[in-house]
């Protein structure tokens, strides 16, 4: 192979691997991008943007070990049953894999539930999935940090 086809096939493949990285980074940006307006939605009680940032199928597990349903969660944020009153996210972190992006961090939360004020600080994760060229949550999980 002469040298000018090596330089080319190599120039290639560097497009290739650079374009690969900007999707993957635009994919990581957009994870971040709806876990924000999750978290926006969820402090405000926004039955209407949860409804189109949860998937049908989520799985919403809190540090106390009680799992609710899409609806379950956003009917007690309705009802006031549940009231976020604040969620500050720390050392966020995502990874993509295809339609799939995994989001980590530590959050401080205030709650209030069923009338009952809670602060407490969490690791949590969160399973996104690319569905309609958007981002839906389906897996909510935290654990308490001592």
């Amino acid at each position: 192979m002469s040298e000018t086809r090596i330089t080319i096939a190599r120039s290639l493949a560097a497009l290739v691997c650079a374009a690969f990285l900007q999707a993957a980074n635009n994919d990581e940006f957009a994870v971040k991008q709806a876990e924000m307006s999750w978290g926006d939605a969820t402090l405000k009680g926004d039955a209407a943007a949860l409804g189109k940032l949860l998937g049908d199928d989520l799985t919403y597990t809190h540090s106390s070990g009680r799992t609710e349903t899409k609806k379950e969660f956003i009917e007690a944020l309705q009802s006031g049953a549940m009231k976020y009153v604040s969620i500050v996210e720390e050392n966020m972190a995502v990874r993509v894999y295809g339609d799939t992006g995994i989001l980590t961090a530590t959050a401080k939360m205030q709650v209030v539930s069923r009338g009952q004020p809670n602060s407490f600080q969490v690791r949590l994760l969160h399973v996104w999935v690319k569905r309609g060229g958007g981002w839906q949550m389906v897996a909510h999980q935290t654990t308490r940090i001592p």
